[in-house]
């Protein structure tokens, strides 16, 4: 896919410069420019969980955390699991 950039000329002197002591063409080093920036970018996005509670928060009354049996038994009722 072709496109266009409008960069400033000081950037795309020294882009060129690097491409040419690298022996790449300045296609490659924009390409791994930008992959750089999306991976570092995936790698530092804060993931968010949605908060898809019911109710006030908490177990329901009588179970307790390590108890995942009774737990795994009151998700899964009515469920057919």
């Amino acid at each position: 896919m072709r496109a266009t950039l409008d960069l400033p000329d000081p950037l795309l002197r020294e882009a060129k410069k690097l491409a040419r002591r690298r022996k790449v063409p300045l296609r490659a080093l924009v390409e791994e420019a930008l992959r750089r920036v999306l991976r570092d970018e995936a790698l530092t996005a804060k993931f968010t969980l949605a908060d898809h509670s019911a109710g006030q928060g908490g177990l329901l009354e009588g179970l307790d955390w390590t108890d995942w049996e009774r737990v795994r038994a009151q998700i899964h009722e009515g469920h057919g699991a």
